[in-house]
């Protein structure tokens, strides 16, 4: 591990991650992967964090839902 773990913040509509949030866990498990060499795993992450990077004149994602990302966080929680 790297350091910190980022905030694991839910939106209260669907119990999704909040835009945020997603985002740092997914630039965080592409940096872990890439450290592990894991090129699929950097890859998915880096691709979701690039959907998800806040940008000027781009609405903010409230909430977000994806299985490989729950399913990451779950294992570097538990």
């Amino acid at each position: 591990m790297t350091g910190k773990l980022p905030p694991d913040e839910r939106e209260s509509f669907m119990g999704g991650l909040t835009g945020d949030s997603a985002y740092k866990w997914a630039l965080f498990l592409a940096e872990e992967a890439d450290m592990i060499g894991d090129v699929f795993g950097y890859s998915r992450f880096k691709s979701i964090a690039e959907s998800l990077e806040p940008k000027p004149g781009k609405p903010r994602v409230s909430g977000f839902y994806c299985k490989d990302l729950e399913e990451a966080i779950e294992a570097w929680t538990k």
